[in-house]
Order: C-alpha cells, then sequence, then structure tokens
C-alpha cells in the first residue's frame, strides 16, 4: 500500500466520522407521561375559605338580599358541611390556614394600593375585608375550643 493510498482511506474515513458527527438527531415524540403536571384537586377548606372572603367582599358592595350575596352564602353553607363531614378538627385547622393565606393575600393587596395611592372607598373595602376575615380566624379559633 502507497503512502497516497493510505492518506486517501484515512481522509475518507475522517471525513465520514465528521459526517456522522454532524447528523441531525431524529426527534422523538416526548412521552406522555413525563411531560405533565398533573394538577392537585383544590382542598375542600381552601376552596371555603375563598368563599369566604368572596361572601366578605359582596357584602361590602351589594344589600343584603343581593342574588349573588345569597349564592355565595349558600355555597359557602355547602362547602362547610362538606368539608366538617368526615374529620372536623382537622378540617377546622386546614381552614383557618387557608383563611389566614386569604388574610395575607388581602393585607398584599393592601399594600398595593397604599403603593398606587389609589381612592379611599375602595382601600376602605379592603380594611372591612381583612377586619371581617380576623374575625372569622377568630370564629373558627375560637369554635375549637369548643
Amino acid at each position: 500500500m502507497r503512502a497516497s493510498t493510505s492518506r486517501i482511506i484515512y481522509c475518507a474515513g475522517l471525513f465520514a466520522l465528521t459526517a456522522c458527527a454532524l447528523l441531525p438527531v431524529p426527534a422523538t415524540a416526548p412521552d406522555p407521561t413525563t411531560g405533565v403536571a398533573v394538577a392537585a384537586p383544590i382542598k375542600v377548606e381552601v376552596r371555603l375559605a375563598q368563599t369566604i372572603r368572596e361572601r366578605i367582599e359582596l357584602e361590602t358592595s351589594l344589600p343584603a338580599r343581593h342574588p349573588e350575596l345569597v349564592s355565595a352564602a349558600a355555597t359557602e353553607e355547602a362547602l362547610r358541611s362538606l368539608a366538617f363531614a368526615h374529620d372536623p378538627a382537622a378540617s377546622r385547622t386546614e381552614l383557618i390556614a387557608a383563611l389566614a393565606d386569604q388574610l395575607s393575600s388581602a393585607l398584599a393587596e393592601r399594600g398595593r394600593l397604599a403603593a398606587q395611592s389609589s381612592d379611599g372607598e375602595r382601600r376602605a373595602q379592603v380594611e372591612t375585608v381583612i377586619a371581617a376575615l380576623i374575625g372569622a380566624i377568630n370564629a373558627e379559633v375560637h369554635s375549637t375550643r369548643a
């Protein structure tokens, strides 16, 4: 074998190796079970706390017998009976934590409104919601002791 022949074979092999290294990787379909995040269902106590806050916010802006307010109160009662059907002590603890989260959210909203120096009426509504949420938390804590 002559030197020029071995160089040609070496160059051809090097070229083939380079070509194989640069070939695109075939796209594979993603595995549907690994890329999907499944959202956990919302707990009844968390939904109850959201409903309590919604009812409180409606009370600040609507008359007492307004259909939305009546519906919110009925939803709250239904969720309350569902939440406390099995383990009342654990449900009450979860509800207190969820109400504390709602209170935290209302306090953050008050801070945003103060930073924006928005109208006094909205700030007064938020203050009323905060006071009512504190009252709801206190009512749940005191009913735990009873």
